[in-house]
């Protein structure tokens, strides 16, 4: 069963080319150690980057953690009041 948690891009990704695929969640989709390897390395020919040439692995198990347990629970909204809750930084 799949949950649709896509997101509206934001202005990076309207930019993109190919577009972002849609991102869903499969039920009992738990590998967290499949998801580090994508958000490190990234995948060819798609709109997803490689994270591991300009983030630690910290801040790759922090993304990964977000994507697995936070984000397919979470509303537009509440996604957007996250992103100002918690900007970017270089910490």
């Amino acid at each position: 069963m799949r949950q649709n948690i896509w997101l509206q891009p934001d202005e990076m990704a309207a930019g993109l080319y190919p577009k972002p695929p849609r991102i869903y969640k499969y039920a009992g989709e738990d590998d967290a150690r499949e998801f580090y390897w994508i958000i490190g390395n990234g995948i060819k020919m798609t709109s997803m980057p490689a994270f591991k040439p300009t983030h630690s692995d910290d801040k790759i198990w922090a993304i990964t953690a977000f994507v697995t347990n936070k984000l397919s629970s979470m509303t537009p909204a509440e996604y957007r009041e996250w992103v100002k809750k918690y900007p970017e930084s270089e910490d």
